[in-house]
């Protein structure tokens, strides 16, 4: 079983600071930490689920600024559909984490993308779980170069 505390010890093994976040349905608990240093501005989190599957979920989320969102509902339908595919195409192949990206089709827009990779209980390492932060954070890195390609640098 993978509890709050093992998990812990682990990111502060690998030199990060793991900070207490309330839990809400359906994890039993909920722990973020700064990755890939203190310094970063992207933050991971780590949750249990309560119930069902004894595993660690490792999660973060690229909610796109509104500059982006606008510069994205002003592309044509054939630039949208093509900047879709590209995302989608660059995350499948990647492999490296689970992903699910709130498209609007209807208005050529997307608002948020979350990336999650699963961990099993059996000798989970520090390795492995820096292997996962590290999955979903390059992934997080990749959804911002696509994004920042198609709809322009801004915030």
């Amino acid at each position: 079983m993978l509890d709050r505390e093992s998990i812990r010890q682990l990111l502060l093994r690998l030199g990060l600071e793991p900070e207490e976040v309330a839990a809400e349905p359906p994890a039993a608990w909920h722990l973020c930490v700064r990755y890939p240093s203190a310094e970063s501005d992207a933050t991971v989190s780590l949750l249990a689920p309560s119930e069902g599957q004894d595993c660690l979920v490792v999660r973060c989320a690229l909610a796109v600024s509104e500059p982006h969102r606008e510069a994205l509902r002003a592309l044509s339908d054939q630039a949208y559909r093509a900047f879709r595919f590209d995302l989608l195409r660059d995350l499948l192949m990647s492999g490296r984490a689970n992903y699910r990206a709130n498209f609007d089709d209807e208005r050529r827009d997307l608002d948020v993308v979350v990336l999650s990779r699963r961990l099993w209980p059996e000798a989970l390492t520090a390795s492995d779980l820096d292997s996962a932060m590290q999955a979903v954070f390059d992934c997080l890195l990749l959804c911002k170069i696509r994004i920042r390609a198609t709809a322009g640098d801004t915030p």
